[in-house]
């Protein structure tokens, strides 16, 4: 009788000590299901949540962004002109005349978020995991997510350098601001 109410007591206590699953895991479980297809199988072992990114924080490396692609595209353009290739030195002049109205439109979204440019806009989780599928699984080890407070997941990748790539979108107006360019992918780097 006494052991089996030690076994109990341990049993209770080992369950007390299971960290349930909290929304952001399960929303990446689930983020990462949907990747996958349909029939997927997704255990995360671990998930650690290791920095935050507020609006404001977000905002300025955008403006970093196109601060970089306009001194860029002005060097193109003074090597094309100087090449004599007119075509290419127009396009560059056009490029140049859209930095400058993102970086303006930046500076006024930065105005216009005010108090909003303190609050999170995504955190970070690196975890590790399995995806199961049609028989044979794959390990997750050491990657890394981006979720919103309100637990949806914006992106995950294996490589943490690239988790906030995509990420403009969070800012509210920037995506019409930049009219769906991705322009890091301009960025010669």
């Amino acid at each position: 009788m006494k052991k089996s109410l030690i076994i109990a007591a341990a049993l209770v206590l080992a369950a007390a000590c299971t960290p349930e699953k909290d929304a952001f895991q399960l929303a990446l479980e689930n983020a990462i299901a949907e990747k996958y297809g349909e029939g997927t199988k997704v255990r995360i072992e671990i998930c650690e949540r290791v920095d935050s990114t507020t609006f404001g924080q977000e905002l300025e490396y955008r403006q970093k962004v196109f601060d970089l692609r306009l001194a860029q595209n002005q060097k193109l353009l003074v090597k094309y002109r100087d090449q004599g290739k007119p075509n290419a030195a127009q396009m560059k002049r056009e490029a140049i005349l859209h930095d400058n109205e993102v970086i303006e439109g930046l500076a006024r979204m930065h105005d216009e978020l005010g108090a909003k440019l303190d609050e999170i806009a995504y955190y970070d989780y690196r975890f590790s995991g399995r995806v199961t599928l049609n028989g044979s699984s794959k390990e997750l080890k050491d990657y890394y997510a981006t979720v919103t407070p309100e637990g949806e997941v914006m992106n995950f990748d294996a490589h943490q350098k690239y988790l906030h790539k995509p990420m403009g979108h969070i800012i509210p107006g920037y995506v019409e601001l930049v009219k769906g360019e991705d322009a890091e992918e301009s960025v010669e780097q």
